[in-house]
């Protein structure tokens, strides 16, 4: 699991830190719009950047599976 906090008053853009023969997949995001900022289980997005934007006071959560 890899938590995002960002407190500022700006957007700021997070580097997510690498992964070996697993992805990371989004399962919350508080600045996408319901029901979109938490993903059921099994639904979650892959994400495949090695930075996450992140907006002003909102948090992202991010999980690994194999």
């Amino acid at each position: 699991m890899h938590v995002m906090l960002n407190m500022e008053w700006q957007d700021l853009d997070f580097e997510i830190p690498p992964l070996t023969d697993q992805t990371w997949l989004r399962a919350i995001d508080t600045a996408l719009p319901f029901p979109q900022d938490v993903a059921e289980a099994g639904l979650e997005s892959v994400v495949a950047d090695s930075m996450y934007h992140v907006e002003k006071h909102s948090v992202v959560v991010l999980i690994a599976r194999c």
